[in-house]
Formats: structure tokens, sequence, C-alpha cells
């Protein structure tokens, strides 16, 4: 039997390091690790902006899911962020089992009726 390396990096830390390899400058990047669920990241994200005071401008949210997860992340920023210009781009698929799209759909249809 192989031994298995276990990553402790944040999935947030992950994806910074791939912005920066990607030319991201580091400080552009806002490092959210406190969320268990994408509500409460939309959440923490909006509470870091206040209490660092920071103005989005120009007023744009980038931001990078899986596909079966955008429109939920749409909704959710929308939500939190209505004057900014929100663009959802998706990453790579990898291969999320036919429950969870379907758990996806349930969680969008739930916040649509929330309002």
């Amino acid at each position: 039997m192989r031994n298995a390396t276990v990553s402790t990096a944040t999935e947030a830390f992950r994806m910074q390091e791939i912005a920066i390899s990607l030319g991201m400058p580091t400080d552009q990047i806002l490092l959210e690790e406190r969320s268990n669920n994408t509500e409460q990241n939309v959440a923490f994200v909006k509470e870091m902006l206040q209490v660092w005071n920071i103005e989005l401008s120009p007023r744009r949210i980038i931001a990078v899911s899986c596909p079966y997860h955008l429109e939920r992340v749409q909704i959710l920023l929308n939500r939190a962020f209505p004057e900014a210009d929100i663009l959802c781009s998706p990453c790579e698929e990898t291969g999320t089992p036919e429950q969870e799209k379907r758990n996806e759909v349930i969680r969008i249809a739930n916040l649509r009726r929330q309002g």
C-alpha cells in the first residue's frame, strides 16, 4: 500500500496559488478561508470588504466555480452585492456525481423560492 499525501491547504489558498501562477498580483487577491459553504463564503467576503473599507471599483466581481454551481453563486452574489456587475465563469468540471448535480438544482430552487 502506498502512502497517501493529504493536503491541509484550504480551497481558497489553492485557488490563490493558481491565480498567482496565472499572473494575478497578490495585492489584488482577497482570501476568505472561514466559510464552510457558499452562503457563508459570500457573507464573509462582504464582511471583509466592509471591515477593511474596501470599495469595489469598478463594481465588478468575478466568481469561478464548477458549472453546475454557478447559478447559485450568481444568485447569492446578486443578493449580497446588488450594485455590482457579477461575472460567473465555469472552471473545468471534475466528474461530480449525478446526485450532487440534483442536489444543486434543489438548492437553486430553494433560493429562488426565498426571493
